[in-house]
């Protein structure tokens, strides 16, 4: 609502920081079986002419995918590490908020 400053629902943030998180895990896994071509290999693709080279540029555009991938893994996971930090720092609860009435002026 305007005007009253900022309200985060810490809870909800957290949960979708988990969320972010299981999806990291998962594109992970897209980009391991990229990086490993899934089983995918240059003698694969025959000998007839050109199919070495055929395979050879399938493979480069899958080992571009698996990078583009891994960019997107570090990008979810940053995220996830953001949120997580967001809502620890925005949290306050009422024995937060309360210490410093109460323990004002108190030696720790």
């Amino acid at each position: 609502m305007p005007g009253n400053g900022i309200n985060m629902q810490v809870d909800q943030v957290n949960a979708l920081a988990g969320n972010v998180h299981d999806l990291a895990g998962a594109v992970n896994t897209m980009a391991s079986y990229a990086a490993d071509h899934g089983g995918l290999s240059e003698d694969q693709f025959g000998t007839l002419t050109g199919g070495q080279a055929a395979g050879a540029a399938v493979l480069g555009a899958i080992d571009a995918l698996a990078k583009s991938i891994g960019t997107a893994v570090d990008f979810l996971n940053q995220a996830n590490t953001n949120m997580i930090a967001s809502a620890k720092a925005t949290k306050v609860t009422d024995e937060d908020a309360g210490w410093g009435i109460t323990n004002a002026g108190k030696r720790a």
